[in-house]
């Protein structure tokens, strides 16, 4: 085997223990044991095997579905470091390039340009600027609605009462005042005679 061939599994990038297999010249059964012996040391240390190994399975060509692990980059490291001589060399130069040609493949995709660098500067001020806008508007409304308060307190004929509703949303309530006929009940003015 002269190349491993990764993937992306969920934004991770894997190359598939039936791949290590053939290129450690290991059968994939013996291949599956070893790394299960890796699962239980990690567990036993507390950490975090999915790291370094991924539980899958693949369809093999008589339609049966077997156990297969996909290998992080830390996984297949851990698999060269336990082997020795020419095998342990050729694989760390197999999975070191593929994971290197990934890494390429990454960056030539999705290049940070200056225009993207604008768009997150332009996008920036003009939410600085419908800030300022809101608050502004804040303002003018809380003057407005304190000057009619006050309009509405020295003619004595309307009584108004803020409150906020579940929804959390301002609500102003009007209704007419006659304090020789009324008398306040909670929120609300009541005729004296409706007790």
């Amino acid at each position: 085997m002269n190349e491993l061939t990764p993937m992306n599994f969920n934004g991770v990038d894997v190359i598939d223990s039936q791949q290590v297999a053939e290129a450690v010249g290991k059968e994939h059964s013996k291949l599956l044991r070893d790394i299960r012996r890796y699962s239980e040391y990690l567990t036993e240390a507390k950490i975090g095997f999915s790291d370094f190994f991924i539980e899958s399975s693949y369809t093999d060509p008589t339609g049966r579905t077997l156990p297969c692990y996909l290998c992080t980059r830390k996984g297949c490291e851990m698999i060269a470091n336990k082997l020795t001589g020419q095998k342990g060399v050729v694989f760390t130069a197999l999975y070191i390039n593929a994971f290197h040609k990934m890494e390429k493949q990454y960056n030539q995709q999705a290049p940070v340009t200056p225009l993207y660098a604008d768009t997150l500067l332009m996008l920036n001020q003009k939410q600085t600027e419908l800030e300022s806008l809101v608050a502004s508007l804040k303002g003018d409304y809380d003057a407005r609605m304190e000057k009619l308060e006050n309009d509405l307190k020295e003619k004595a004929v309307i009584a108004t009462e803020y409150f906020e509703t579940e929804s959390g949303h301002c609500r102003l309530e009007i209704g007419f005042q006659v304090p020789h006929k009324q008398k306040k009940a909670g929120r609300r003015w009541v005729g004296k005679d409706d007790d």
